[in-house]
């Protein structure tokens, strides 16, 4: 409102006049606008018969080969208004005539070019180009003979809307104008009366109480003042009965100030209260953050604490195995590797459910094929099936199987594991079978659902209700048949969960279960991939035959993980040189030139983090593999690796195999 004038006759003249000026610019310029795009409209049919009538004599010319008359036709043909080039070429574009208009003199020859690009549709096209209408003209005569493209000026077009566009403004300023004056004409008496009210108005705020001087020449306005006369008298009486009424108010103003006297007590009281409990909570919070952090640090200790024994167990056992011929031995040894084998997966089930609850699990993004996870389970449980007689099937959709997933393979295939796992548990005879289907599919992911079926004992209802929770399980009796810690049902339901699917069962006693669940998986883009020679030998005899003698470092401060890591090192023809800590491993590294480096992350005085940065910034070692080999297994652990310069992480306890394979890569790996 502040951009208005203030005076009402002069506002009111303004907003009709904006109002007149926009109804007649609009009319205005929608007619200049139809009558421009009329111009066009006929230049344009004009110009599309002039140029089918060119094209239609050309085509005789052509059909004859007199070239000479078609570009004398041409020439004249420029010479026409507007018409500003015709270019004539055969059907691939060779060109046959390029003719253009010359304002000085005779139209010109141009013969710089050999060649254009005509359309690569047969029918007519149109176009603007540079100002120019241009059209593409096919030349037939009852077989394709070339093409004729057609460029005309719009300057005499543009000429025309201009006009039309300046008499459009005249005729609005115009219609304007007339129209103010007839406005102002006409609303004159009208405001000269307002003016009067408006006096009117002021005097009875002075009280003076004068009568308003009523204008007889317009109705509406002296009715307007003969009620204002009316509503004066009135007012003047009715001002006593207000003072009366104001008093009363005062009476209740008090009462209402000692009304919020008491409740700003009231809420100054409760404030009291919120803070309080405000700051309890904000101690609660600190509190479970507290303990957040401090089971963060338990774990990973746990984590570190178990698998450093676990790896002595494990490799002492593995380097007993590779020295003896003795089969009583060798079958004790055997059974000492299962039982380790077993411990550690209830210690990485134990560590799984402590991560997922403490929202520290994280879902790898890689691209794998459903056909290899389902190929590494079968792998797994084969061999069990076939000793209790028990038949193994794989049903896998064609659409799943051909389809490029992306997600995380190894947590997919943990989960069918233990459900292939448990069916074996518990079918004594009959089969197991391995489904996958596809549930839903849009354009980036797919919901799969995966299913094992057996013909085992089955699950009662009141079972199967807890059969998810973890450390329960459905034989929960003393016998302990059937064994197992209760927690892989419910690592799989989380893992479901995590990949935004669920997981259930449906089960019979005495007929069987099936055990399922859903998972969202990206669609990964298919990449061939060069197929491989299959190598018959292992990543142990590689090693030993292609980098015997190589030199490596291991920096280990545990004595027995020292005496497994450097057998199996040295069995694979490796030298080895040991460093008790990491201020040890960068003195080494400083004083030698190592092929690789085996780096633990807990050490004293100086740990594998820190020593990875030191030798990182010796001379000659940017690009030397250093990996990391410790029992600090969580995925943060690999990351902080990665981060501090390692090339690669190996969990404890080692998988001789496993080892084998990762310091063949590195070793192989060309030195820039």
């Amino acid at each position: 409102m502040a951009l208005l004038p203030r005076r009402l006759n002069t506002r009111i003249v303004l907003v009709v006049s904006c109002i007149l000026l926009a109804t007649g610019a609009s009319f205005g310029w929608v007619t200049a606008g139809s009558q421009a795009a009329s111009l066009l409209e006929t230049m344009h049919r004009n110009a599309s018969v002039m140029v089918r009538n060119v094209a239609d004599t050309s085509a005789h010319q052509l059909l004859i080969e007199d070239y000479a008359e078609l570009g004398e036709f041409l020439a004249s043909t420029v010479a026409l208004p507007d018409i500003q080039r015709l270019v004539v070429c055969e059907p691939d574009g060779k060109l046959i005539w390029d003719i253009q208009r010359n304002p000085d003199g005779p139209p010109l020859r141009l013969t710089g070019i050999d060649h254009v690009s005509p359309p690569t549709t047969v029918a007519v096209t149109t176009a603007m180009e540079n100002d120019r209408l241009v059209i593409w003209q096919p030349i037939e005569a009852g077989k394709p003979m070339g093409w004729l493209k057609a460029e005309y000026s719009l300057a005499s077009i543009r000429a025309g809307q201009a006009k039309i566009w300046k008499d459009a403004w005249l005729m609005t300023a115009a219609w304007v104008a007339g129209s103010a004056l007839l406005i102002f004409l006409l609303l004159n008496p009208i405001l000269r009366s307002i003016g009067r009210l408006t006096v009117f108005s002021k005097q009875l705020n002075e009280r003076k109480g004068d009568r308003i001087p009523i204008s007889e020449d317009i109705l509406e306005i002296a009715e307007l003042g003969a009620s204002l006369n009316e509503a004066s008298v009135k007012l003047f009486s009715t001002e006593q009965q207000l003072i009366g009424e104001r008093e009363q108010l005062r009476d209740a103003e008090q009462k209402v100030r000692a009304l919020n006297a008491d409740l700003e007590s009231r809420v100054q009281h409760r404030t009291a209260e919120l803070e309080a409990a405000n700051a309890a909570l904000v101690l609660a919070r600190d509190t479970a953050a507290a303990a957040s952090r401090a089971k963060s640090t338990f774990l990973a200790n746990m984590s570190h604490e178990l698998r450093t024994p676990m790896n002595a167990i494990m490799g002492m056992t593995n380097l007993a195995l590779r020295q003896t011929d003795n089969p009583k031995l060798i079958d004790q040894l055997g059974k000492v590797d299962h039982a380790s084998r077993h411990l550690l997966s209830v210690i990485n089930d134990i560590l799984d459910i402590s991560k997922i609850e403490a929202e520290r699990l994280q879902l790898e993004q890689t691209n794998f094929k459903l056909g290899q996870v389902l190929e590494n389970v079968v792998s797994l449980i084969g061999h069990k099936t076939t000793e209790k007689g028990v038949k193994l099937r794989v049903d896998l959709a064609p659409e799943v199987a051909r389809q490029s997933l992306r997600g995380d393979p190894l947590r997919l295939g943990q989960i069918l594991l233990n459900f292939a796992g448990n069916a074996v548990k518990f079918t004594e005879q009959g089969s197991i079978t391995i489904r996958a289907r596809l549930a839903e599919e849009s354009t980036t992911d797919a919901l799969l659902r995966f299913e094992v079926q057996d013909t085992g004992v089955g699950i009662s209802v009141e079972d199967q209700q807890r059969l998810f929770t973890a450390f329960e399980q459905a034989d929960s009796s003393m016998t302990r048949k059937y064994g197992g810690t209760g927690l892989g049902l419910a690592i799989s339901r989380r893992l479901a969960h995590l990949m935004g699917g669920e997981a259930g069962v449906e089960s019979t006693p005495g007929q069987g279960s099936t055990f399922w669940f859903t998972a969202r998986l990206g669609k990964a883009v298919d990449t061939a991939e060069p197929a491989l020679a299959p190598d018959i030998h292992s990543a142990e005899e590689r090693l030993r035959s292609q980098h015997s003698r190589a030199r490596v470092l291991l920096a280990e401060d545990e004595p027995i993980n020292q005496e497994v890591s450097c057998g199996l090192l040295e069995d694979a023809g490796l030298t080895v040189d040991l460093a008790e800590d990491g201020v040890e491993a960068v003195a080494l590294a400083r004083q030698n030139r190592y092929a690789l480096i085996l780096m633990d992350m807990q050490m004293p005085n100086l740990n594998g983090v820190d020593a990875t940065r030191a030798i990182r910034a010796l001379p000659g070692y940017a690009e030397t593999p250093i990996l990391a080999m410790t029992a600090n297994a969580f995925d943060e652990d690999r990351q902080v690796c990665i981060e501090a310069g390692m090339n690669d992480h190996i969990g404890k306890p080692v998988d001789p195999d496993k080892l084998f394979e990762t310091l063949l890569k590195w070793l192989s790996m060309p030195r820039p």
